[in-house]
């Protein structure tokens, strides 16, 4: 499936909310952070066509032009340049920074550089990124050191420090979380008075619940397939996190609340969670609950390999007032038949790609 891409551009508007100035290694690095948390998307190449009349660029550092501040009125939207910047940024990146951790970017960049020389603090770290240098010593990840035979002084990460940064980078590659998604790749399945989804609604609904191979899906409550404590509470009817492999089978089995399709023509799959879901939202709507009146459904699929029965999760099904979102696991989206053509050669697996061609964890 194609990546939807957005200009490096959004991502420096972003970072300007964060740091008063930003270098090409600030950027090189968020690049790559972005990009492993949001693997659906691609960057282009910076322009800035959209921040050129608030920046500078001084030294190879963008900042912003003096005189100006993120308080600062902006005629074009008629409010402050935050907004401005804000809209710049996008959704997706807006999202990226809510969760930005400042002290793993941080210690990414000393590790790049290895070590630092005292007197090049000024040139490689901002104001914001100084203080936060004070906080890293403070907790003992990064320390001065004397070279005596050169006579200057360098911080580097201690030992501590790097177990922090490693640990970091492990939790990192381990994470898939629907935060990101939930507002980066839920998709709002467009309605109009006519019917419940348009074409496009539609289409994105049958890549979620179509069966193309001698497969089957299961359709139950989010709470019953992933492992853990409950996703979603009472108190917490947002999903925050979700890990899309971290499946317990053997609960939704147990409980039994779930429905198995097994045809490409997804119209009884769609019934099933219109009724479900409907009424789960209404019971809420009645009740005076419209902000409140949200529900899932998780998606799972069964494949068999190596003659056992394995799980790959589709996604997640998200209905409320205002109707339907999906949100695809990255790893079932890559996976999609394009085309008529391929479908063919899917039914009867005919030809399987990569993702039924493994055990994963019941």
């Amino acid at each position: 499936m194609a990546k939807t891409i957005l200009h490096t551009e959004q991502l420096v508007a972003g970072a300007l909310l964060q740091f008063d100035d930003i270098s090409s290694l600030d950027i090189f690095l968020l690049t790559q952070d972005f990009l492993k948390r949001n693997p659906n998307y691609q960057l282009n190449s910076l322009k800035l066509d959209y921040l050129k009349n608030y920046i500078k660029i001084t030294d190879g550092k963008i900042s912003l032009k003096d005189g100006i501040t993120v308080e600062s009125y902006i005629s074009e939207n008629k409010s402050t340049l935050e907004k401005r910047l804000e809209q710049i940024a996008g959704t997706c990146v807006n999202k990226y920074f809510q969760y930005f951790d400042i002290e793993e970017f941080m210690l990414r960049k000393i590790e790049y550089y290895g070590s630092i020389k005292e007197e090049s603090i000024d040139n490689i770290f901002s104001k914001t990124q100084q203080k936060e240098l004070k906080k890293l010593a403070k907790k003992g990840y990064i320390t001065t050191t004397l070279q005596d035979e050169v006579i200057y002084n360098e911080i580097r990460l201690t030992d501590l420090g790097k177990l922090k940064f490693d640990k970091l980078c492990t939790d990192h590659n381990n994470e898939i979380t629907i935060d990101y998604t939930s507002l980066t790749n839920f998709t709002r399945l467009e309605s109009d008075k006519k019917t419940i989804l348009t074409e496009d609604g539609k289409k994105l609904m049958q890549d979620m619940l179509s069966v193309w191979d001698n497969h089957c899906i299961h359709i139950c409550h989010p709470n019953h397939l992933f492992a853990g404590t409950k996703l979603i509470t009472t108190d917490a009817k947002k999903m925050i996190n979700i890990n899309w492999d971290d499946i317990d089978i053997q609960r939704m089995l147990r409980i039994k609340d779930y429905k198995t399709f097994i045809t490409s023509d997804c119209t009884q799959a769609f019934k099933y969670i219109h009724k479900r879901l409907g009424n789960q939202i209404m019971r809420e709507i009645k009740k005076g609950n419209k902000e409140g009146a949200i529900s899932y459904l998780a998606v799972v699929e069964r494949y068999t390999f190596d003659f056992e029965d394995n799980y790959l999760v589709r996604g997640i099904i998200r209905g409320d007032a205002e109707g339907y979102s999906i949100a695809f696991n990255p790893e079932y989206q890559k996976i999609i038949p394009q085309s008529v053509w391929e479908k063919s050669l899917r039914m009867g697996d005919n030809e399987l790609p990569q993702a039924y061609l493994m055990k994963r964890k019941k």
